[in-house]
């Protein structure tokens, strides 16, 4: 049964108490009037939930008052019932905007008037409910992402508290399997060095796929160096392969020589994780892993990645469904291998968002080949810069890390490279040191004591001179967008990812204490000393200053206004003459990058460039500032 509130409006009196008779047998209770002025005030008093309008009622007549209605937002959903003389069209009705639902004409046919009107009214009310239910579904819906969330950031938290402790064991085992003579305990000592990474890979795993559901993961724009991020994999993969006996190898063919620009670390994770399992599961023979490149043009590369090995095979049933979370060939795949299924489907969804995906060939007992193909912008006219290994001259580093487990880890991975470590738990305690000391590296935690990683880095850069500025390297268990924006920026250096091996830890001091100290630097001190001896002027180089800085400051206003391509060259094409004529050798490279873009319209690479330009020449006005100062007290 229908119940509800109806308001009848009509001049007739008979009509109104028809009507109201009607409907209250039906359950329906029923307002008379036959007043406009009586209709508003008792929707101010009152809600109702049919409104029955006689065109013909008292001033404001029925059309006035409808529109008043409809102007007050709470009745936008209230059904009106027109009662009209049949003079007038339904039509004519529509074109002043009343919103009616429906019309009966006067004189009126009372059945066709309570059909309506209980229509009306059972349509009401089936949307109430439906709304209700969505309301309802809605309110569901947020709870259960709020769980969801609440999940996601719970198994965030954990997986990275419990890296440092795996970082710990793993080192510390490593470092007494050195020191044990007894064949009993090395293989105890090994069997936990390989439980540390079977659980290190776990909480890897999950904590990808945690960033991959929850919408953090995102790609990243950088140079791509295939020989680099190729060597990188076989140095930590070579022993694994040592230790069943595998052949090891890899194949470029033409792609290096051209530079690319894409996520580095993500393509180098994807690889990473096809080679794990193809060593995994290949108990005799080989794995190779390949990039060719397919197709070149001036703006983009299509590139082909394989890794191919002699393994066990897979069944062909199962090639699809092993790409899907927590899937695997079958149940004494995990009882042998271990693993969490989640590695190829994490490769895939990485893939995907590369606008890739992963294929696989496969026979059972002969080995698969895993490839996928990448489409890559190009980047034209960068130099590949080859890092020395260093030779004998020592490395002074300086360690800041709350973790005291891995400060002690760090100081045995690094005991025998030449030079001096020094270690602190916070950065409150290095001022002393960064006063009287000299380093040639910092390696610094995103997270000491709570506080930034950034911040910290910008506190210690303020109590170095910039004359003798180390090179930071960044120490994190993160992979946030937040982390490789300052290495994007020039914050840091480079980035190491904990927990790390000894060989990725000296690979990395190996880098960057090889570079020439004045590599690091904007400003060439040994071109400022030839032009003060050829001025014979002490003010020459302040003079030089205050016009590099006026001049190169226009410039850079400009870039970062907006000019057409033509503007653009002339521009940076004066910048980079104005950099070479004082020795600021990185802006006067960035500014050669610069020019070859705009001669080769690589229109995506420019913008890029360009921000990177305007935060070297930042770097470089700071550096000539302090240089002057330093020239001052000569």
């Amino acid at each position: 049964m229908i119940s509800g509130k109806a308001l009848v409006a009509s001049q007739d009196a008979i009509y109104r108490k028809v009507i109201a008779k009607r409907l209250d047998s039906r359950g329906i209770s029923v307002d008379t009037t036959n007043s406009g002025f009586e209709i508003l005030k008792k929707l101010s008093e009152k809600d109702y939930d049919i409104l029955i309008i006689d065109e013909g009622i008292e001033y404001p007549d029925g059309i006035a008052v409808v529109k008043l209605i409809r102007e007050v937002h709470d009745s936008c959903n209230l059904p009106i019932i027109w009662l009209y003389r049949d003079h007038i069209k339904n039509e004519d009705y529509s074109v002043l905007n009343l919103d009616i639902n429906q019309f009966v004409t006067i004189p009126i046919s009372f059945p066709l008037l309570f059909n309506r009107i209980f229509l009306s009214l059972r349509v009401k009310k089936e949307r109430e409910n439906s709304l209700d239910a969505i309301e309802t579904l809605s309110a569901s819906k947020k709870k259960l992402e709020g769980l969801v969330s609440h999940k996601e950031e719970f198994v965030a938290t954990i997986g990275h508290e419990l890296k440092g402790p795996i970082s710990g064991v793993m080192g510390l085992s490593n470092e007494l399997l050195k020191r044990l003579r007894s064949e009993d305990e090395k293989n105890t000592v090994k069997e936990i060095i390989q439980s540390g990474h079977s659980l290190q890979r776990i909480v890897d795993d999950l904590l990808e796929m945690t960033r991959l559901k929850s919408g953090t993961f995102s790609l990243r724009d950088e140079k791509i160096d295939i020989s680099q991020i190729f060597g990188e994999i076989f140095t930590i993969s070579k022993f694994k392969a040592e230790a069943k006996n595998i052949n090891l190898s890899f194949q470029i063919e033409k792609a290096d020589n051209f530079s690319y620009c894409g996520d580095a670390t993500r393509i180098k994770q994807v690889l990473q994780n096809l080679i794990d399992n193809a060593i995994k599961f290949t108990d005799a023979g080989s794995v190779i892993f390949s990039c060719k490149l397919i197709q070149q043009s001036s703006k983009m590369a299509t590139l082909s990645f394989k890794v191919i090995d002699s393994g066990k095979g897979i069944k062909k049933e199962y090639t699809s469904s092993i790409l899907r979370s927590h899937r695997q060939e079958d149940s004494s795949i995990f009882q042998k291998y271990g693993g969490t299924g989640l590695g190829l489907a994490i490769c895939q969804n990485i893939l995907k968002a590369m606008d890739s995906r992963l294929e696989i060939k496969s026979k059972s007992g002969e080995g698969s080949t895993f490839s996928f193909y990448l489409n890559l912008p190009t980047l034209k006219g960068t130099p590949k810069v080859d890092v020395k290994e260093g030779g004998s001259r020592e490395c002074n580093i300086l360690l800041v890390d709350d973790d005291l487990i891995h400060n002690k880890i760090f100081g045995l991975y690094l005991k025998d490279i030449p030079g001096s470590i020094e270690t602190f738990n916070s950065a409150q305690d290095v001022d002393q040191v960064l006063e009287s000391s000299i380093f040639d590296l910092i390696f610094i935690d995103f997270n000491i004591n709570g506080t930034s990683g950034d911040e910290l880095i910008g506190e210690l850069k303020k109590k170095i001179p910039l004359e003798r500025r180390p090179t930071v390297v960044l120490l994190t268990a993160e992979t946030s967008e937040k982390v490789y924006e300052l290495k994007k920026n020039g914050t840091v250096s480079d980035i190491l990812q904990k927990p790390y091996g000894r060989e990725e830890l000296i690979n990395c001091v190996k880098q960057w204490s090889a570079l020439p100290f004045e590599n690091n630097m904007y400003i060439d001190d040994g071109r400022l000393s030839e032009l003060q001896k050829l001025s014979n002027n002490e003010q020459f180089l302040f003079e030089m200053y205050s016009i590099f800085e006026a001049e190169s400051n226009k410039s850079i206003t400009s870039l970062e206004s907006g000019i057409d391509q033509k503007g653009l060259y002339k521009i940076v094409h004066t910048l980079r003459n104005t950099s070479h004529g004082i020795g600021a050798k990185r802006l006067e490279t960035h500014c050669k990058r610069m020019i070859d873009l705009i001669e080769n319209q690589e229109i995506e690479n420019i913008v890029y460039e360009k921000n990177y330009l305007v935060n070297i020449w930042k770097k470089t006005i700071a550096e000539f500032g302090s240089s002057m100062k330093t020239w001052e007290g000569r």
